[in-house]
């Protein structure tokens, strides 16, 4: 299965890649702030369920996992410490 990430860049460009099924999969969105994954999620067509404040500490579905438009990502943010 073909990894999904940021080109080992957190705060890089965002990696898309589409599947065989008409879905896509779901890129690593791990470090990411609130505003930033609202963009992604926007811009794929999911919808996003979250939880606290900070940055994405983490995500399912799980990141290269085959994902479908109108889908709902939750997502659980944090502080590192």
């Amino acid at each position: 299965m073909p990894t999904v990430d940021s080109n080992g860049v957190r705060g890089g460009e965002i990696v898309y890649a589409s599947s065989k099924n008409k879905a896509m999969l779901m890129p690593d969105l791990r470090g990411r702030s609130v505003r930033d994954v609202a963009r992604t999620c926007s811009q794929l067509g999911l919808q996003m369920e979250a939880r606290g404040e900070g940055r994405v500490l983490r995500q399912n579905p799980s990141a290269g996992s085959e994902v479908n438009t109108g889908q709902v990502v939750y997502l659980d943010f944090g502080r590192a410490q």
